[in-house]
């Protein structure tokens, strides 16, 4: 992403989330909330050194904790990469399987040339063979990408935290 990209992400951002190593910033993700059950996953960057390191998935996670312990139920986000779709869903597992969510879905909306550019140096890759087949199918150079809606089902009667349900 450009400086200028990066800001105007910041400026949208609700609440951003900052990893800093040292006093210098290696990672940030930020969210929106568009409703009172209804948040965006604006722009996360990580320091190219820092990539693979978890730190992107610790941010999502920290992005997902704040809207489900706000009420959150779906949660939106534009993208060309498939590794943010499959870490979203990676965590949303992690989830079910401790009991913070009963389950969730996924829907997408094509959306051409709404980057306008590849945002990334490579094409990126997720491993997961029916994303990277899914997110072939844009055009990279014409800066396609994908609406995704992930819409949770939330346990009854109990609030995540974050921490833990009560």
């Amino acid at each position: 992403m450009t400086h200028d990209e990066v800001r105007e992400h910041i400026l949208d951002a609700d609440t951003l989330f900052v990893a800093y190593e040292r006093d210098k910033p290696v990672g940030f993700a930020g969210i929106v909330e568009q409703t009172d059950t209804s948040f965006y996953f604006s722009a996360a960057v990580v320091d190219p050194e820092k990539r693979k390191s978890g730190l992107y998935k610790e941010l999502t996670r920290l992005r997902l904790d704040m809207a489900i312990s706000e009420g959150g139920k779906d949660i939106n986000t534009r993208t060309q990469n498939p590794i943010v779709e499959k870490t979203i869903q990676d965590i949303l597992e992690d989830m079910i399987a401790v009991g913070k969510i009963n389950g969730y879905s996924v829907s997408h909306s094509y959306k051409p040339a709404v980057f306008g550019r590849l945002l990334t140096n490579d094409i990126p890759k997720s491993g997961n063979q029916r994303l990277d087949e899914a997110y072939s199918t844009l055009d990279y150079t014409r800066g396609d990408a994908f609406l995704i809606n992930f819409s949770l089902s939330l346990p009854v009667g109990r609030r995540y935290t974050g921490g833990c349900l009560w």
